[in-house]
């Protein structure tokens, strides 16, 4: 072989592979290994370089290893970014504008992104936020591909809850007067931040929920007549309020019971020529008892309603002898009107005076017993006869007859009856009659529902009132200790409200009371109301305010009420603040004037924060007012059970 063919050539110079491989703009999140190739027959040196955490020059070859030729190259590795861009996000406004942490208008967002290596490639745009409880995630990435997220915590309900659906009471409805019907609405379903509070309320302050009792007037008075306004709400979490107004009319159309009359008798003679009419009273469920309008042979006489069984109305006229029909009209409060059936009587002179009954009830009297009885006298060698009429003036099975004193009747019903009486004298000439209206009743009173008590009070001879189960009857009332225990009572009254006679000690205790009614049958308890006693702190007593002595009301977690126990505050500028409760979704504020030893409500509100500035026109200057808060609390869907403070302050004018 000649000199030039033993030459050998020198190896092509290595090629450079990267793991792992950088990404279009030159850039790798982890550290790079550097892989040296060469072509045949060659051998890398070395093989690998690396790895390297930023770019990095270098140098390697390829050598024959024959000839031990040898071929270098040099490189640099990529850029290397191993941290996670940042991106940190910013709300306005920075605090929810909406209640329990909801904002109810969408927050603007706006994100600073940064990256301290590869630099920032994307961050995201401004943008609001739209409904939903969160947490929103937002994204960043840097230039080597590698991403980091923000989670912004913020909840948004910018919708208001569907307002309530309402059955009952129906718009433009009319409700009878006393009858009890409960409030059917209901408030939908709220997918952001959920249904708070589902509610109605008066015009007058009152509140009534979903099944609450619906305000349909007071029977028996007519003042409570008319139309209603119930605003009906729903508030969603966030503190959306959806309402809903429906406008309903208390009446009544119901008729009062027919009058039942008393004397004179069916077919009576009388020589009295103004005789005297009596009858028994009406019973009217509704608005009550206006008057009766009493029809004498065509001449028709208005009374006011205390006319039935009265001693009499005697007729302002003269009558000439001959026979007469007379009637009654009920007529109620609002005009319904219904009518007695009708008798007749005849005036003659020489009518005989009527017998005497002595025994049995008489006078619109109830009586309990089914089969009373009476007892008469009369002339001497009179004879006697007795007529028993029901509600309706018909005869009573068994309840006519002639004979002797005395006279038991045959099993009644409940319900109102005559007894008439006459007698025959020995010339055979006929009475005028004597006549005993009476009521049979068997049935109990309902028990009667307290309708004001004290809850927490330093009164320590507190009132209570109630609403009868019936009309008329007597009340027995008696307070109790936890135990059962009676500590005063029980006591008899004819009012529907009493305040007790005697001081109670410190302490929590029971009041309740029943009902008997006219014909003696007691009915069942109320049911018991809790109240407590409670102290005059220390140096307590009555202090005078303008002259006049005002007790010192009772405090409960007064420190943590502001303004404190005592304060004098203008009277048009007082804002009340209190600890907030943990879980309340609300709070029901009350606020009392005293009078003397009495509280009188002055209002009632319902604020969502722990503070309720009084409107000006509320308070007056020179008065002591109590007031106390009670939490609504969310979880529980029901305000507690104790108020959460009670405190007072008095008012003055500006000087």
């Amino acid at each position: 072989m000649s000199a030039a063919g033993s030459a050998f050539a020198a190896p092509s110079p290595p090629t450079f592979s990267f793991s792992p491989s950088p990404n279009g703009a030159g850039w790798t999140t982890s550290p790079v290994t550097v892989t040296v190739s060469c072509g045949a027959g060659a051998v890398a040196d070395p093989a690998a370089l690396g790895p390297f955490g930023a770019a990095t020059g270098f140098v390697a070859g390829c050598v024959d290893p024959v000839t031990l030729e040898r071929t270098d190259g040099a490189g640099t590795s990529p850029n290397v970014d191993t941290a996670d861009p940042t991106v940190q996000a910013a709300l306005s406004p920075g605090a929810p504008d909406g209640a329990n942490g909801w904002y109810r208008s969408s927050p603007l967002v706006s994100y600073v992104c940064a990256d301290g290596q590869s630099g920032v490639a994307g961050c995201p745009r401004q943008e609001r936020l739209p409904d939903g409880a969160g947490p929103w995630v937002r994204t960043a990435t840097d230039v080597a591909g590698r991403s980091g997220a923000v989670a912004v915590a913020a909840r948004v309900d910018t919708v208001a809850p569907p307002a309530p659906a309402v059955s009952v009471p129906a718009n433009g409805a009319s409700y009878e007067i006393g009858v009890p019907r409960n409030a059917e609405f209901s408030c939908g379903p709220d997918g952001t931040s959920g249904v708070a509070q589902c509610s109605g309320s008066y015009a007058g302050g009152a509140g009534v929920g979903p099944g609450g009792r619906l305000d349909t007037g007071e029977p028996g008075n007519a003042g409570t007549l008319g139309p209603r306004t119930l605003t009906l709400f729903s508030v969603d979490g966030a503190g959306h309020r959806a309402e809903r107004t429906v406008s309903y009319t208390v009446v009544d159309t119901t008729k009062p019971t027919a009058p039942v009359l008393a004397n004179p008798a069916p077919d009576a003679v009388t020589s009295q020529r103004s005789p005297s009419f009596t009858w028994g009273a009406a019973q009217d469920s509704g608005a009550g008892m206006k008057e009766y309008r009493i029809n004498i042979g065509g001449k028709t006489y208005a009374l006011p309603a205390s006319a039935s069984m009265q001693p009499g109305f005697v007729i302002p006229d003269v009558l000439a002898d001959g026979t007469y029909e007379w009637q009654v009209f009920a007529v109620d409060q609002a005009g319904n009107a219904t009518a007695s059936p009708k008798r007749r009587f005849r005036v003659d002179p020489n009518a005989v005076a009527p017998p005497v009954i002595t025994q049995g009830p008489q006078g619109g009297a109830a009586t309990a017993n089914r089969t009373p009885t009476f007892a008469f006298s009369g002339l001497a060698g009179a004879t006697f006869r007795w007529q028993t009429l029901d509600a309706n003036d018909a005869s009573v099975p068994g309840g006519s007859g002639s004979g002797g004193s005395p006279v038991t009747l045959p099993a009644l019903a409940d319900g109102t009856y005559s007894f008439a009486l006459t007698q025959v004298n020995a010339l055979g000439l006929p009475s005028e009659p004597a006549v005993a209206l009476f009521r049979v009743d068997t049935v109990p009173p309902p028990a009667p529902r307290v309708t004001a008590a004290p809850t927490v009070t330093g009164d320590t001879q507190p009132s209570f009132a109630w609403a009868a189960g019936e009309q008329g009857g007597t009340f027995a009332w008696e307070v109790l200790n936890p135990a059962g225990s009676r500590v005063q009572g029980p006591a008899t009254t004819p009012d529907t409200s009493v305040r007790l006679p005697s001081p109670l000690g410190g302490g929590a205790y029971q009041f309740r009371v029943r009902q008997t009614d006219g014909a003696g049958n007691a009915g069942p308890w109320s049911d018991a109301v809790a109240f407590t006693i409670v102290g005059p702190p220390a140096g307590g007593g009555s202090v005078g305010i303008g002259g006049r002595g005002l007790a010192l009301p009772a405090t409960k977690n007064a420190k943590r009420m502001f303004p404190k126990a005592g304060a004098k505050l203008l009277a048009a500028k007082v804002t009340l603040r209190w600890k907030a409760t943990r879980g309340a979704k609300l709070y029901n504020v009350q606020v009392f004037r005293l009078k003397g030893t009495k509280y009188v409500k002055v209002l009632s509100a319902f604020p969502r924060a722990p503070r309720y500035k009084v409107p000006k026109a509320k308070l007056k200057a020179g008065q002591r007012y109590a007031w106390r808060v009670w939490p609504f609390m969310g979880r529980a869907k029901a305000y507690a059970k104790k108020p959460f403070g009670v405190s007072w302050f008095d008012t003055r004018r500006a000087r």
